[in-house]
């Protein structure tokens, strides 16, 4: 017989099975994937400073908000009031306020309604008794404490200067 007349076996002991080749994997990554991620870890940094910073700013307030219960009289109220616009605002400004003046300041953060009700309270406060306005002065101290936000602040700030 003629070798070349002679067609290969298929199942030759000498062929092995196909190998695929390995898929790739996922290290090592992209460039494109360690831009994403360290945009990703960019954003989470700042949006996490950001957080702290905002919370931070706004702890004094927090705490005003929380001892506001604990105060036993309206002088009690107008000094936690004060210490907090001294905190925001400039001390030169605030420190030296009085009467007329820190009810007016008050003013410019609280709702029309509640503005009567605070003149009266503020002049019942160099009264010898005003304990009777303690509730309704805590109320408005609660509520401008809560409206209390950069932009009241600013405008706060400008109503001073």
């Amino acid at each position: 017989m003629n070798r070349l007349n002679q067609t290969p076996s298929v199942q030759g002991p000498n062929l092995h099975d196909i190998v695929l080749p390995v898929e790739p994997g996922i290290w090592p990554l992209a460039v494109g994937w360690w831009l994403l991620i360290a945009i990703g870890l960019i954003g989470l940094i700042i949006s996490i400073t950001t957080i702290l910073r905002h919370l931070n700013y706004w702890k004094i307030k927090r705490i005003a908000l929380n001892k506001l219960s604990q105060c036993e009289s309206c002088d009690d109220i107008n000094q936690l009031l004060k210490q907090v616009a001294i905190h925001y605002c400039s001390r030169q400004d605030i420190g030296p306020m009085k009467s007329e003046q820190w009810t007016l300041f008050l003013m410019n953060n609280l709702p029309q309604e509640q503005q009567r009700p605070l003149t009266d309270i503020h002049q019942a406060l160099y009264r010898q008794d005003h304990g009777q306005f303690l509730s309704n002065y805590r109320a408005i101290a609660n509520m401008w404490l809560g409206q209390l936000n950069k932009n009241s602040l600013r405008e706060m700030n400008n109503a001073v200067v």
